[in-house]
C-alpha cells in the first residue's frame, strides 16, 4: 500500500515540475529554443546556443576551417579543423651569438653551443693550439736551415736542420803554397813555401821595381796616361808567369 502511495507522489511531483518548468524539459529536447537560439556549431558537430550552452540533441554540419592543426607547430591554429599543410615547426640549435656554432635561424636552444677559443689553428705552425676553434693570426712557423753551431753557415734563427751545414775546414788556401788544402774554407795562416819560391819572390820584387821604372819612363816621355795602364797590366801578367 505504501509503495502505491509513493509511486503516486512521484507522478504528482513530475506533473508539477512540468507545469512550472516547461522550458527545462524542452531545452533538453529542443535546439536552443529556450536558450536564445542557435549561435553556431562547435568543432564536434554540436549546436552552440546563444547563452553558451550546448544543445543536448541537435547536431550541425561543421564548417571547414583550414589551418595548421599540429599543436607542436609554431603556427598552430586552435580554430582550425582541417589541416592545410601550412605547419611551420620550431628549429633547435645554438642560439648564443657568442658561440662558434651560433645558428641565427634556430628558435630553441638545444644546449649544443661551443664557446669560442682563439689561437693558432694551423697544425703546421710551431704554436699550434689544438683547443682553438677561431684563428687569431698568431701562428709562428718553423724555419729550416743549418742548426750546427760549429758549421760555417750556421743559422741561429733556424729551428729545423735541413742538412745544408758546411763544416769548417781550416788550412792553407793559397794554391801556390806547398801545403795548399783544396778542401779548406777557412785560412789558418799555415801556408809554407819552398826556398825556390822565396828566391823567385825576391826576383819578382826586383823585376817589379825595374818594370815600374820602365813604365814611368815611357809614360813621362810620351805623356800618354793610358799607356801607363796598359804597361801596368802587362807587368801583372809577367809576374803571374814567374810565379
Amino acid at each position: 500500500m505504501n509503495y502505491i502511495i509513493d509511486k503516486y507522489k512521484i507522478c504528482i511531483l513530475l506533473i508539477v515540475i512540468s507545469m512550472f518548468f516547461p522550458g527545462f524539459i524542452y531545452a533538453q529536447r529542443g535546439c536552443c529554443s529556450h536558450h536564445g537560439g542557435v549561435a553556431g556549431c562547435n568543432s564536434y558537430g554540436r549546436q552552440v546556443c546563444n547563452d553558451g550552452t550546448l544543445s543536448p540533441t541537435c547536431t550541425c554540419e561543421i564548417s571547414s576551417i583550414y589551418g595548421c592543426t599540429d599543436r607542436t607547430a609554431k603556427n598552430y591554429n586552435s580554430n582550425a579543423n582541417k589541416d592545410d599543410g601550412s605547419c611551420v615547426y620550431y628549429k633547435y640549435g645554438c642560439t648564443n651569438s657568442n658561440s662558434v656554432n651560433y645558428d641565427s635561424s634556430a628558435d630553441i636552444d638545444d644546449g649544443s653551443c661551443i664557446s669560442i677559443v682563439y689561437g693558432c689553428t694551423d697544425s703546421t705552425a710551431k704554436n699550434y693550439n689544438s683547443s682553438a676553434n677561431r684563428d687569431d693570426g698568431s701562428c709562428v712557423y718553423h724555419k729550416s736551415g743549418c742548426t750546427d753551431k760549429d758549421s760555417r753557415n750556421y743559422d741561429s734563427s733556424a729551428d729545423i736542420d735541413d742538412g745544408s751545414c758546411i763544416k769548417n775546414i781550416y788550412g792553407c788556401m793559397d794554391e801556390y803554397a806547398e801545403n795548399y788544402n783544396k778542401d779548406a774554407n777557412i785560412s789558418d795562416h799555415s801556408c809554407r813555401y819552398s826556398l825556390l819560391d822565396e828566391e823567385n819572390e825576391d826576383d819578382n820584387k826586383i823585376n817589379n821595381k825595374n818594370n815600374d821604372g820602365i813604365i814611368y819612363f815611357f809614360s813621362s816621355i810620351l805623356g800618354i796616361g793610358s799607356l801607363s795602364y796598359i804597361l801596368y797590366n802587362v807587368k801583372k801578367n809577367i809576374v803571374k808567369k814567374h810565379i
